[in-house]
């Protein structure tokens, strides 16, 4: 049987994605969960504490609005409530969510191998996040948005096989934007440049 919703989680106790977790017990979804306990080196780019991956069927049934409105209102709810209890789990722990650390990355299968995968980090609040969640949604019924992000040359990751659209929140538009990596590369460039410069005067 394939799998509507995979959820990995690590270094956390299950209660956090219990929301998400539930939802096969609420609808005619399948979901499946993997603790997964191997240590991870941040240093090295670590994934997610969450990562949450919607299947082509399930997400092909959002694109095409052919989702029932109770599984499309519970989707939205898990995922905003798994990133509550997340962060609440860390104010408890004194843990201190950093800006640039992906908390939570939900990620989107479509047909012909194209992905869509949203990072949820510790730049965000409670006061956006439901904004933020309508959005995602919002985009993947935007199919002519889709197809021309998907076309864009900046937008392709060098390193990745498939076609995929990387998205993040800016703080300073409190929106979700395509990831420039056309633009990264630039900056990484300039920053070896300057480098090089100052060990060479």
């Amino acid at each position: 049987m394939n799998t509507d919703i995979k959820i990995i989680y690590r270094h956390l106790p299950s209660e956090i994605t219990e929301d998400l977790q539930n939802i096969s017990a609420r609808t005619d979804l399948t979901v499946s969960t993997i603790h997964d306990k191997k240590e991870i080196s941040y240093f090295t780019g670590g994934p997610a504490d969450i990562e949450i991956f919607i299947s082509t069927h399930l997400t092909e049934l959002i694109v095409g609005g052919l989702i029932l409105p109770t599984i499309y209102n519970l989707l939205k709810y898990s995922i905003k409530t798994s990133w509550k209890k997340l962060v609440s789990y860390y104010n408890k722990k004194n843990i201190k969510i950093e800006d640039d650390k992906n908390n939570i990355s939900l990620t989107f299968c479509l047909k012909d191998d194209r992905i869509i995968e949203y990072k949820l980090d510790g730049t965000m609040s409670e006061q956006v996040i439901d904004k933020l969640n309508e959005n995602i949604f919002e985009y993947l019924k935007d199919v002519n948005k889709q197809n021309k992000d998907f076309l864009n040359p900046d937008f392709k990751n060098k390193n990745e096989t498939n076609p995929k659209i990387s998205m993040q929140y800016n703080p300073q538009t409190s929106s979700w934007e395509a990831v420039n990596f056309a633009e990264c590369e630039k900056q990484r460039e300039e920053l070896i440049r300057r480098i090089q410069d100052i060990l060479g005067s």
